[in-house]
């Protein structure tokens, strides 16, 4: 009966070990997955350069030209006078004549001719450099007892300053004189035409704020033909 009962404890533990090891198979045991490290971050695409459109800056140089123009019949049908001169900074637009003080303005700077002149002669002044240091002076064995002190010498009158140099004004080529001068006048006409719509609209007696504007239109062409002759080869 003893040999009986560990041949039957034998028997378990074998058969307790075969199902260990069918468990073992069946369901092998998993690692972790190991973690990837992440990529860096891509570089952002380098910039690159962008050529200039040489149509886009046709048509900037013609809306400026064409703003101008307006500008300049504008103040032609105020009373303004054309000149024969062109702008000192740009030099590619007459100058215009106050109607009362004479005094040239610039429509390209919005400014008077004259405050160009001064801005620029204060910018000519600023920028005279000072002058430089002197070198220290070298070492030197100690002197002998000095002589007696002479007079001193009269210091020399300082140099007269160097008066500002005086602004350069380039020449306009007659191309871009004339095309201005044609933009004005078509500019003018508009302005003319829809007095002209306006008075045949309007009853007898037409308004006299009407007809003075028509006759400053009338004046502002002729001052233009007037400088598109002198303009002229």
């Amino acid at each position: 009966a003893r040999h009986s009962r560990k041949d039957g404890t034998r028997r378990v533990g074998r058969l307790l070990l075969e199902c260990l090891e069918a468990a073992k198979k069946a369901h092998p045991p998993t690692m972790p997955p190991t973690a990837t490290p992440a990529a860096p971050p891509a570089a952002p695409p380098a910039a690159t350069h962008v050529d200039a459109d040489p149509e886009a800056e046709r048509r900037a140089r013609k809306t400026q030209s064409d703003r101008m123009c307006e500008h300049m019949s504008q103040l032609m049908l105020k009373g303004w006078k054309m000149l024969g001169d062109n702008c000192p900074v740009t030099g590619q637009v007459p100058l215009m004549e106050h109607p009362t003080n004479g005094r040239k303005f610039s429509v390209a700077t919005g400014k008077f001719v004259d405050e160009m002149l001064a801005a620029a002669q204060v910018s000519s002044s600023s920028s005279i450099e000072a002058p430089a240091p002197a070198p220290p002076p070298a070492l030197a064995p100690a002197p002998a007892p000095a002589p007696p002190p002479a007079s001193a010498p009269t210091p020399s009158a300082a140099p007269a300053p160097t008066p500002a140099a005086a602004v350069s004004i380039p020449g306009a080529s007659l191309s871009e004189a004339t095309e201005a001068l044609n933009s004005a006048t078509q500019s003018v006409l508009r302005q003319l035409r829809l007095c002209t719509t306006q008075l045949d609209a309007c009853p007898a007696p037409p308004p006299v704020a009407l007809l003075e504007t028509m006759t400053k239109c009338a004046q502002a062409l002729s001052a233009l033909d007037e400088a598109r002759r002198g303009t002229s080869p």
